[in-house]
């Protein structure tokens, strides 16, 4: 009987160290995997910023949020970005700067409301063309790509000048 005692009791006392030894692993686990969690957090806020926060902001979840943020950072991995040698620059610097600076001129006009439907075309105009000079190719800088220059919008027949202004206002508020 004795006997029996000891066996049953080590039996109870293995299911014990057992159960033990899963919560304990479990714990860890959970404990680990938070703890991961935090740095993928923290590392993403060191690499974007105040975006971290405007994409929180944006998102249903932190979640949501940083799975953005990693696709983000993987499509930026995956990018061939080299740098320009001094033709390429030379081509590219005058007239994105121009650009740019017109563009931002206008977008911190209103912020302050100081602009009126015409600046906000003319930003989106700006911005538009901005983006196909750095986006085009040596060739294709030159031809029609389906955007006016501020001359061909000047030139351009009354009735498409209304046309363009509403495409343009309705790309504005999206």
């Amino acid at each position: 009987m004795v006997r029996g005692y000891f066996v049953a009791m080590s039996n109870i006392t293995l299911i014990i160290v057992i159960v033990v030894a899963v919560v304990v692993v479990a714990a860890l686990v959970v404990v680990g995997y938070r703890m991961a969690q935090q740095r993928r957090t923290a590392q993403l806020r060191d690499q974007f910023g105040p975006e971290y926060d405007r994409a929180l902001d944006q998102s249903d979840s932190q979640r949501e949020a940083e799975s953005e943020l990693r696709d983000r950072s993987k499509r930026h991995e995956e990018l061939e970005l080299r740098s320009l040698d001094s033709s390429e620059r030379e081509d590219f610097e005058a007239e994105v700067t121009q650009r740019y600076r017109e563009a931002r001129r206008i977008a911190q006009a209103n912020q302050d409301g100081n602009v009126d439907t015409e600046d906000l075309r003319q930003a989106v105009t700006s911005y538009r063309s901005l983006v196909q000079a750095l986006l085009a190719d040596d060739g294709d800088r030159n031809r029609d790509s389906g955007t006016q220059t501020e001359h061909d919008n000047n030139t351009k027949p009354d009735n498409n000048k209304e046309h363009d202004n509403q495409v343009t206002e309705r790309e504005a508020k999206a």
